[in-house]
């Protein structure tokens, strides 16, 4: 399974898609595999999202991250309860994570560390310093405050016993409320944009629990 890690941008704009150019490290064997589509998110016509960003608190999740997931995952019948528990914790944080930047971009948040609580690995470092260019070179979104929505989500791959454990989750999001502002003033509308998010359990972040490790366009 060919992927990237993306970082919040190379582009680094809030609602477009940005992938660095580093490969993504190997996926451990011995995972669940499951197969998906998403109504609602052509890939042709939507772009991988990574640079507005989550909603939702979870266990890796700051408490006040704002989430507005008007569409909960759905239960899916190949899960054990563990399974499906864990999967919706990681749909949780991938939305906060999602939120988290859009929250940056528009000034909702004004703490760049906040992506530490969702976040965790290269794609901090890679946000952080994404982020920080592109604020400085005039790249907002507005309005303050706009929120992202989760659309539908499933897990295409699932290690619960791995190191560290492992969830990819394919998410379509909704950032239509989101407008991104270039440093020309150009306003760009978001759109309903797919991933596939990697989700792993860490113990060393603010607040130990699920975080989003790469994401990869689709």
């Amino acid at each position: 399974m060919n992927r990237e890690t993306v970082g919040p941008g190379r582009a680094v704009r809030p609602g477009t898609a940005a992938r660095a150019v580093r490969p993504g490290t190997a996926v451990s064997a011995g995972l669940l595999a499951i197969g998906v589509m998403l109504a609602g998110c052509s890939s042709q016509s939507e772009p991988a999202p990574d640079a507005s960003p989550s909603a939702a608190t979870s266990a890796g999740a700051s408490a006040d991250a704002t989430a507005s997931a008007d569409v909960s995952p759905s239960p899916t019948s190949t899960l054990s309860p563990e399974e499906q528990q864990a999967f919706e914790e990681a749909t949780e944080v991938v939305l906060a994570y999602r939120q988290t930047i859009t929250d940056l971009y528009s000034g909702a948040r004004t703490n760049l560390n906040d992506l530490n609580e969702v976040a965790t690995g290269d794609l901090v470092d890679q946000g952080l310093t994404n982020i920080q260019q592109s604020l400085n070179e005039g790249w907002s979104s507005e309005p303050v405050g706009a929120e992202i929505a989760l659309v539908s989500a499933e897990p295409t791959q699932l290690d619960l016993s791995g190191d560290p454990p492992l969830i990819v989750v394919e998410a379509c999001i909704d950032a239509s409320d989101v407008v991104d502002v270039s440093p020309d003033g150009v306003r760009d509308m978001g759109t309903r944009e797919r991933a596939e998010y990697f989700v792993t359990r860490t113990d060393y972040l603010p607040a130990p629990g699920w975080a989003v490790s790469e994401v990869s366009g689709a």
